[in-house]
């Protein structure tokens, strides 16, 4: 069997591989990444081989831990890809191993996804139902701010996998309003802490960054 680096695709944007592509950073994963052009020609170029992949689910990001042993069938959908990532990389650090802190973890990012996913629809489809629809997130938002209250991250003294999540949502409704997250201290804090990580500081300054856009250029009405 050859031995490669493992190979991370996706969009050249940030879209839901961000939180992916910071928490590799901060392990400090030796990997390649594949970036297809954000326009017609990317999408083209991704959806003439995207069934020549040996892929079972077929889609953008994708991930292979070896690109070059083709039994490796790689794995798709962003959180799957997060999680097998945070459970196989770094000794499992940032992969909670208690049943009470997985289930914490998960309910948390079932609320992230379900926040972030309003702000997609609203730059998608840039329409007034999409518009009321951001108006649940501050309820959400409140939910975060006070779960997270004085912790360091969402589940106390130790960095996981959720957190990389949590702050994504929190980089994209900012970079969608300045002033979002003026009310919720809590919530800014965590954002500016996690930035301050040496590892994530480094990788923030590095030619590989991608600070925006944050949805999909090519399909979204309302470009953030």
């Amino acid at each position: 069997m050859s031995e490669s680096k493992p190979v991370l695709a996706y969009w050249n944007f940030r879209g839901v591989v961000a939180p992916t592509r910071m928490l590799l950073a901060y392990l400090g994963v030796d990997h390649d990444e594949i970036r297809y052009p954000a326009n017609l020609a990317g999408v083209k170029e991704w959806h003439k081989i995207r069934d020549k992949m040996g892929l079972d689910f077929p889609n953008l990001p994708y991930w292979k831990e070896n690109s070059e042993d083709s039994e490796d069938k790689g794995l798709t959908e962003s959180r799957a890809i997060i999680k097998h990532i945070a459970r196989t990389r770094g000794n499992g650090v940032l992969m909670p191993t208690s049943l009470d802190d997985l289930v914490t973890a998960e309910c948390v990012e079932g609320v992230v996804y379900d926040t972030g996913y309003g702000l997609v629809k609203r730059c998608l489809y840039d329409a007034d139902p999409f518009k009321e629809d951001l108006k649940a997130a501050p309820v959400k938002f409140d939910q975060l701010e006070k779960f997270l209250g004085t912790k360091r991250w969402i589940l106390g003294d130790q960095l996981f996998y959720v957190d990389f999540l949590l702050y994504e949502v929190l980089y994209q409704f900012e970079a969608y309003d300045p002033d979002y997250f003026k009310a919720y201290p809590s919530l800014s804090k965590f954002k500016g802490r996690l930035e301050a990580l040496p590892e994530i500081r480094k990788y923030m300054e590095s030619p590989s960054y991608v600070s925006g856009p944050c949805v999909h250029p090519f399909f979204a009405r309302l470009k953030i």
